[in-house]
């Protein structure tokens, strides 16, 4: 659906399924259309939300209209489903990791199904490193 082929790569840490739109919902970490490198990895977040039929065999996709200027370095690593929206609002956690840097550090952005960005990348305190998010 991306029209990533080898020796690109996609990577998925984000992943839920929605009884309510009986469909997976799949935020990719990383996308590259070029093989993978460690250092050059860093810098090939994803802005993408995939909607996916039970069986992958149909995949819309969907560009999430992050403000600019875009962090390359910021992929998703967890998100959640918005109580009482139907699915179709998103709690995410993205990540940075920048090894020349020596940086990690995590952000809460929050978007609807469509793509509309409703809370911009909000950074946690004191740049800490957080891949998981759930509502209590």
């Amino acid at each position: 659906a991306l029209g990533i082929q080898y020796p690109g790569y996609i990577i998925h840490e984000a992943i839920n399924w929605s009884d309510k739109l009986n469909r997976w919902v799949v935020l990719p970490r990383r996308v590259s259309r070029e093989p993978y490198d460690d250092v050059k990895d860093e810098r090939r977040g994803s802005n993408k939300l995939l909607l996916c039929s039970e069986d992958f065999s149909n995949i819309d996709v969907v560009d999430i209209e992050t403000p600019l200027p875009v962090d390359p370095r910021k992929g998703f690593s967890s998100f959640k489903f918005v109580p009482g929206t139907g699915d179709k609002v998103i709690l995410a956690v993205k990540s940075l990791e920048d090894s020349t840097q020596n940086l990690q550090q995590s952000f809460l952005t929050i978007f609807d199904i469509s793509g509309r960005v409703l809370l911009p990348d909000t950074p946690f305190p004191h740049a800490s490193k957080y891949e998981g998010v759930a509502f209590v």
